[in-house]
């Protein structure tokens, strides 16, 4: 298995919730799988699963460009 963690940024000493997390974590997941085909499972409200190493390559390189979080392969 391999797993990519997601670090969210703290904002003005505000950490951001469990909910919203889990949120953008799955949208996440649903945009790699609808745009990329990229199959992946939520693990907790900041870790995703990938069964292949390519899939998690491909998806650090997807998501990387986004703001509200950064990956980081674990």
């Amino acid at each position: 298995m391999y797993t990519l963690r997601f670090i969210y940024p703290t904002v003005k000493q505000h950490t951001p919730s469990q909910h919203y997390q889990d949120s953008i974590t799955h949208c996440a997941t649903l945009d790699l799988y609808v745009d990329h085909g990229i199959e992946s499972f939520q693990m907790s409200s900041n870790e995703v699963g990938f069964t292949q190493a390519r899939d998690r390559t491909l998806a650090i390189l997807v998501l990387s460009s986004r703001t509200q979080f950064t990956v980081q392969a674990i």
